[in-house]
């Protein structure tokens, strides 16, 4: 995916199955400085609010492999502090949810809806 000029790559990681949780990795190549990163709040065909975010249970990133720190700044937005060049953004996305809005995952199966797990630069 490329946005402004600048390429964002995602993997997602399915080992955690039996806590019901992807492990996605977003790097971007060119941050801007204090880079914020948001999850939608809703899903196309669905138009009421939802809140995907809630369901993000852990975040940290990365530049030139030192730890950035992270801000939540509202429900759904987060800043990543101080970045000027490729950062590495991880994060777990709890998925339990058997509807095709969302995400789930477990030992069996696993599926999601891309606005339940892809953050935005």
């Amino acid at each position: 995916m490329s946005i402004n000029n600048n390429t964002v790559q995602f993997t997602v990681d399915l080992n955690n199955n039996k806590a019901h949780l992807f492990k996605v990795t977003m790097v971007i190549d060119n941050a801007s400085i204090n880079q914020q990163v948001y999850l939608p709040v809703w899903t196309p065909g669905s138009y009421m609010v939802r809140e995907f975010s809630q369901h993000i249970v852990s975040m940290s990133a990365t530049e030139h492999q030192q730890p950035v720190a992270v801000e939540k700044i509202n429900k759904n937005t987060w800043k990543i502090k101080n970045t000027q060049s490729k950062v590495v953004i991880s994060y777990h996305v709890y998925a339990f949810d058997s509807s095709i809005r969302s995400a789930y995952l477990d030992d069996r199966q696993g599926f999601f809806n891309g606005t339940a797990l892809f953050l935005c630069p």
